[in-house]
């Protein structure tokens, strides 16, 4: 009976050491594709206007884990971090003195027209973007 209890812990044991090991290795592999998140962004911010499609695009399945995650890494909610690379792209899109449209900036950071861009800076930095056009 003696026998029967140790090999019955030795094989919990076992397990929880498995368990862990495997655990390492997917938090491992979340934090890799944490770091592709900001790629992914970046690469991809005229694609992107949610949280759900950033997750989807940067290989999570589940965008409550993908936003703990993230979080958790980088101290910011993804929403807040995808606003604020967006508005910066516009801004530096409006103030290079190119001959971009305004629907062109927008389209470029992912929003429908002229009115979404407006809303979109007015409401981010009380400024309308044409207070940036020009400006370095």
């Amino acid at each position: 009976m003696y026998f029967v209890l140790a090999f019955t812990n030795m094989i919990i044991f076992s397990f929880s050491i498995v368990d862990c090991y495997t655990k390492k290795i997917f938090i491992m592999q979340k934090k890799r594709n944490l770091k592709k998140a900001m790629v992914v962004l970046d690469s991809q911010l005229h694609l992107i206007d949610r949280v759900s499609e950033w997750a989807e695009a940067s290989g999570f399945s589940n965008t409550k884990t993908f936003s703990r995650l993230f979080r958790n890494h980088f101290g910011e909610r993804p929403a807040v971090v995808m606003k604020r690379k967006k508005l910066e792209k516009a801004i530096e899109l409006l103030s290079n003195g190119n001959e971009l449209s305004n629907y062109e900036i927008a389209r470029a950071i992912g929003k429908v027209d002229e009115q979404a861009l407006y809303h979109f800076v007015n409401g981010k930095t009380g400024n309308p973007p044409e207070f940036y056009k020009g400006k370095k």
